[in-house]
């Protein structure tokens, strides 16, 4: 990404993306050259977010399989991938010493502000599983359920929060085939997963939907699928976009931020910004490419100034950067029918646009 990019005023700072298996070369041998490189070329005064893929097939070392790591296949495009079973203890144990040695390594400059934890998935860094019907079998025969799941991942974020004191947790979040757990549905494992975070890591659990779009639904809308997870979440979210508006005109992907129907970028951009703010988030990753454009400079400023005011009201809570709350349990002491609703919203006036925030 240029300079000239990211030292646009809009621009807070950058996810630097990679792999545990570009890293971890072998058990306990650690290529840091392209973090240190990336981590140093940022300027002071932007902050960065590492995001790097820890399972699934493009995160995944290839020295786990000698480690006694459980695997599981699937097939995408006729391509078969074997990769760890996220919930194995095996790969539990290994990528927690993994998170580690990111933390020992980065924690301490302050430039790096937010870990990722993309452990829980089967191709990219986003939380996933295959929704076969015989790789579902297959995983619930190596111990697949919905508790295992959610512990899986709550694991991982407990230790990056103690890897890195007093920084932000990310976690891309996303649904689960039905056919894992009939009686709770699809987005059950994700909405555990971020209540735990935001209950124990507070105003530190930042929940990443990645696959923001001009059709995803407005928060207002009666149907919100997987986007219900994030609106549970608010107000400390996060939403990414799925394509650059930029991307017009390539063979495979033309239009893909609007179902692939032709629009104009500028347009693209607006609206997709439109949907992430109906949250409303408070922040918003968007593609190098989409930067710097003249079409684009204006639109981002404003959904940056349009956060930056959502931020000011948000008051942070006083977190202790190492030892996480640990909720009570609840105690009835009465009950009262009143008819009043569990969340009332009051709508805040931000550069002539009305948000609407759940007040819980």
């Amino acid at each position: 990404m240029p300079l000239t990019q990211l030292n646009k005023a809009y621009i807070k700072g950058i996810c630097i993306r990679t792999t545990w298996t570009a890293i971890e070369t072998a058990q306990g041998v650690f290529d840091w050259s392209y973090l240190d490189t990336a981590v140093a070329a940022v300027p002071e005064g932007k902050e960065i977010a590492l995001l790097i893929a820890m399972g699934g097939s493009i995160g995944s070392p290839a020295w786990l399989a000698g480690a006694g790591v459980v695997y599981f296949s699937y097939t995408v495009a006729g391509v078969v991938y074997s990769v760890p079973v996220p919930w194995d203890t095996v790969f539990m144990a290994k990528r927690d010493a993994f998170i580690q040695a990111v933390g020992a390594r980065y924690a301490g400059n302050a430039k790096v502000t937010c870990m990722d934890v993309s452990a829980f998935t089967a191709q990219a860094g986003d939380f996933n599983l295959p929704s076969d019907s015989a790789v579902v079998q297959d995983l619930k025969n190596k111990g697949f359920t919905s508790a295992v799941a959610i512990a899986a991942c709550t694991s991982a974020i407990d230790v990056a929060a103690a890897a890195f004191p007093g920084k932000d947790i990310q976690l891309s979040i996303g649904r689960l085939s039905s056919a894992y757990d009939a009686v709770n549905g699809p987005d059950y494992v994700c909405q555990q997963i971020v209540s735990y975070g935001q209950t124990t890591y507070p105003g530190r659990f930042i929940p990443q939907k990645s696959s923001l779009m001009t059709t995803t639904p407005a928060s207002t809308d009666t149907k919100l699928f997987a986007w219900q997870t994030l609106k549970n979440g608010l107000p400390y979210t996060s939403a990414q976009f799925l394509w650059p508006a930029a991307d017009v005109s390539s063979a495979q992907y033309a239009y893909r931020l609007n179902n692939y129907v032709p629009m104009s970028s500028a347009d693209m951009l607006q609206a997709t910004i439109n949907k992430a703010l109906s949250y409303p988030i408070l922040k918003l990753e968007v593609y190098p490419s989409d930067i710097d454009q003249a079409w684009s400079d204006a639109i981002l400023q404003a959904a940056a100034d349009d956060i930056a005011a959502l931020a000011a009201l948000v008051e942070d809570v006083p977190i202790d950067p190492v030892t996480p709350v640990v909720p009570a349990p609840p105690v009835v002491v009465a009950q009262i029918n009143v008819d009043y609703p569990e969340s009332k919203p009051f709508a805040m006036p931000i550069r002539g646009r009305a948000f609407k925030i759940p007040v819980r």
